[in-house]
């Protein structure tokens, strides 16, 4: 069987022959005429090359522009505070995070959270359910062939699918399966990264700015799609560099959010820190039940959250939340050339590594049915 290059060639010589016959004098194509389409043909490979990368980063920074920015929570609570751990995960799992990102100490009760259950679920179920429906599509194209070449015997149809089902699904099967499996593994592995950023630790002083550039990057342009970072991040810090860090990631993160259900020396220090930059950017919130509550300072309000198990609970106080924080937070920080050129770049080449692999996959089922049909 013919590959599909020398097919494409064959027919680029045609055309040059029919060229060159239009003056009247008919001459075979000689070796020169050659060298001259295998140059064409390598140009044209390139320009195909060059308009996926550009249809590929186009499309990346249309994706990452549809997502909408990010920014970043501090979340101060007193520590194993369960209700304060329940409505800030309830929040993020209501819709919270379609905007916002939360960034907190670890206190072995605030769970870290990974990309949206969307995307868990798709890279779950997702590359079994594409078998299935592609297996499925498959075999009925088959069985339409077959019914077409033989409409009114159905032992003969019924055979030649048998034979098709034994000659043809094998290979489609091979290579579908493996276009779903680097898709699968490629979203399998972002969760992993994504997992692991979820977890940070701060043991010594150089650690506070690893730690706090990577909080920067959660309300970076690149970083706006929620399968690109962590919902919320936890931060495991040494108890004498805590005070520094909490400082740290004030200066890093958009908005502050205060649970001041219970009192405590590390909140009332966490709150005079806040005091000297005159609560800017900082949101108060507290349970309804609380016996001793901290009152806000001067001027401000604190909102309220009580039972949670009911949506219309949830859905009344996301809104509210939603709102103070939209209120309240700052600003994100201006794209820079890592935003707009090596990130893209990055994206781009993973990209390229994906297709390639996905067009082996289609080249070799396209290949086995043409071997098959012809």
């Amino acid at each position: 069987m013919q590959n599909p290059r020398d097919m494409c060639e064959s027919d680029l010589i045609a055309c040059a022959n029919a060229t060159v016959a239009s003056d009247g004098n008919r001459r075979p194509v000689d070796q020169g005429d050659k060298d001259r389409l295998e140059v064409r043909f390598a140009m044209d490979e390139v320009s195909r090359f060059l308009a996926f990368l550009l249809w590929t980063l186009l499309w990346y920074q249309a994706w990452l522009a549809a997502a909408g920015p990010k920014l970043t929570i501090l979340y101060l609570r007193r520590f194993r505070l369960s209700s304060a751990q329940v409505v800030v995960t309830a929040a993020l799992e209501q819709g919270l995070s379609k905007r916002y990102r939360v960034v907190t100490l670890d206190d072995a009760n605030f769970p870290p959270m990974e990309v949206p259950l969307i995307y868990q679920r798709l890279s779950r179920y997702g590359g079994p359910l594409v078998w299935v429906v592609g297996m499925t599509v498959s075999v009925s194209l088959l069985t339409e062939i077959f019914d077409r070449a033989a409409p009114s015997n159905t032992g003969i149809v019924f055979g030649a699918i048998l034979a098709g089902v034994r000659l043809f699904i094998p290979e489609l099967v091979i290579g579908f399966s493996a276009m779903i499996i680097v898709v699968v593994a490629a979203l399998l592995l972002q969760r992993w990264l994504v997992r692991r950023r979820a977890r940070l630790s701060v043991r010594k002083v150089g650690d506070l700015d690893r730690a706090g550039r990577s909080i920067d990057e959660l309300s970076r342009w690149g970083k706006r799609s929620a399968l690109l970072g962590p919902r919320a991040t936890i931060i495991r810090v040494t108890d004498d560099l805590w005070r520094q860090a909490v400082a740290r990631l004030a200066e890093c993160s958009n908005v502050v959010l205060v649970d001041l259900s219970s009192s405590t020396v590390n909140l009332q220090w966490e709150l005079a820190l806040l005091a000297e930059r005159s609560y800017q950017h900082t949101v108060f919130i507290a349970n309804r039940a609380a016996e001793a509550p901290v009152a806000p300072p001067s001027g401000r309000s604190t909102l309220l959250y009580d039972d949670l198990s009911g949506r219309s609970h949830r859905k009344a106080f996301l809104s509210a939340l939603t709102a103070e924080l939209n209120e309240h937070v700052a600003g994100p920080p201006r794209p820079n050339y890592r935003d707009w050129i090596v990130r893209p770049a990055v994206a781009c080449l993973r990209a390229l590594v994906l297709f390639v692999l996905a067009m082996l996959g289609v080249s070799y089922v396209m290949l086995a049915l043409l071997r098959y049909l012809v």
